[in-house]
């Protein structure tokens, strides 16, 4: 992902201030940002994104217009810096009540579908003060995951193609994936995915991954994969 989220400041990184409508004059900022925010119309407006630059002409600071209470506030919300910020390091600058809401935003915007085209070669890196990096970025990553299955067309995302992607996944976690597939559905007792998906070119197949030791609470989570012309798996 093109966005890094850092646990320590970077030296030369940049603030991006976020600002609350109607309540500009209260977030610390200095004279000249506050004029260039005025002659720029920018008044805080949730959503809304300005560049400062500093007496050298270069971007020295930038502006966000958030709500003034992070909660039910859309991570989407502060996913628009991601796409908005220029290549380099940026801290946040007040969040607005909710850091890592504020944080796990502008992780997602950094999505992209990359798999039929080149990488983003554009990389920002944001500080955002009280948080966990990895945790946030751990869920990000798993939401990219899950968006990657859903953006690849069904023509590369068969039962086969789902049961890679989480043999995958395992591999990375040191987790067990145990398969049953085909007619071997019928033997175990799972006749009603073998009935939906016994018609397609690929097999259907029941995935089973888990990971943990034996005395760890144990949590089940059941879903369904659905691919093109399979009707379910």
């Amino acid at each position: 992902m093109p966005v890094t989220l850092v646990a320590r400041k970077a030296r030369n990184a940049r603030p991006v201030h976020l600002v609350s409508e109607g309540k500009i004059e209260d977030c610390g900022l200095d004279a000249r940002t506050l004029a260039w925010a005025r002659s720029n119309g920018f008044t805080g407006k949730e959503g809304a994104f300005l560049l400062v630059p500093g007496d050298d002409g270069k971007v020295s600071s930038a502006l966000f217009g958030a709500p003034a209470r992070m909660e039910g506030f859309s991570p989407l919300g502060t996913g628009k810096l991601a796409k908005s910020l220029p290549e380099g390091d940026w801290h946040l600058e007040g969040t607005a009540g909710d850091a890592e809401l504020a944080a796990l935003g502008i992780a997602l915007g950094g999505y992209a579908f990359t798999r039929y085209g080149k990488k983003p070669t554009r990389a920002i890196s944001v500080h955002v003060p009280g948080i966990d990096p990895s945790a946030i970025q751990s869920r990000a990553e798993a939401i990219a995951l899950t968006r990657d299955l859903i953006n690849t067309p069904a023509a590369d995302m068969g039962p086969e193609d789902l049961e890679k992607a989480v043999r995958a996944l395992a591999r990375k976690h040191r987790a067990k994936v145990a398969v049953v597939k085909g007619d071997a559905l019928l033997k175990r007792n799972f006749p009603m995915i073998h009935a939906v998906g016994r018609a397609a070119a690929q097999a259907p197949r029941l995935i089973d991954m888990s990971w943990g030791a034996r005395n760890h609470p144990r949590i089940t989570l059941v879903g369904k994969g659905v691919c093109f012309d399979t009707g379910g798996l």
